[in-house]
């Protein structure tokens, strides 16, 4: 896509059956969104979760299992993962065209995660696309739209990092800090392991 490359991932039935499971569960936690309908909120949770298992999967085929049954539900958490120290966040849509990363200010505000994380949900492919990544920072500085029902922060498809980027960073040993400019000098001399199809 305009030259960049992205993750694809091959969504298989359990990601659906999971993220259905899991969007229902939650019900009674849930807080307003920019759903109109209760009917469009649970299709929105649902979309959500394929996303962030199709997430989990990039990062770790044999491990996406355990760290999306870590997750806990009705309660603050962490985020919807930790990879190497870090927290992150993933935000999916299933829009007809390539979604901008949007975080609501609110949400942003209140609590923030190391790294957010932006998946186009393909239905029509039947298929998860990882179109990129933001450091918190990169969020914080970012245009906020303020004509959307919630303001939001939002980052344009061509001003995300590489998903690939997130496999080589470096282990965070301080804990849930954002060290954006160490892990960009060092991000080409690590682990250039690649899972998923990327185009």
């Amino acid at each position: 896509m305009d030259g960049r490359s992205i993750v694809i991932v091959t969504l298989f039935p359990e990601f659906i059956e999971m993220a259905q499971e899991i969007a229902y569960s939650i019900l009674p936690y849930h807080v307003s969104d920019f759903s109109k309908t209760r009917q469009e909120e649970i299709h929105r949770s649902i979309i959500g979760h394929v996303g962030q298992l199709a997430f989990l999967y990039y990062l770790d085929p044999t491990s996406w299992r355990e760290q999306a049954a870590a997750i806990p539900i009705g309660t603050y958490d962490n985020g919807d993962f930790q990879y190497r120290g870090f927290y992150g966040d993933v935000k999916s849509s299933d829009t007809r065209f390539p979604p901008k990363l949007l975080i609501t200010e609110t949400d942003f505000l209140a609590r923030q995660y190391d790294i957010y994380v932006d998946v186009w949900i393909r239905l029509d492919l039947n298929q998860a696309w990882i179109l990129g990544w933001a450091w918190k920072e990169e969020v914080a500085r970012a245009f906020v739209d303020r004509k959307m029902r919630k303001p939001a922060y939002a980052i344009p498809f061509k001003e995300l990092r590489e998903p690939k980027e997130a496999l080589k960073l470096p282990f965070n040993l301080e804990g849930a800090s954002n060290p954006a400019e160490s892990a960009s000098a060092e991000i080409d001399s690590l682990d250039n392991r690649q899972k998923g199809t990327s185009v």
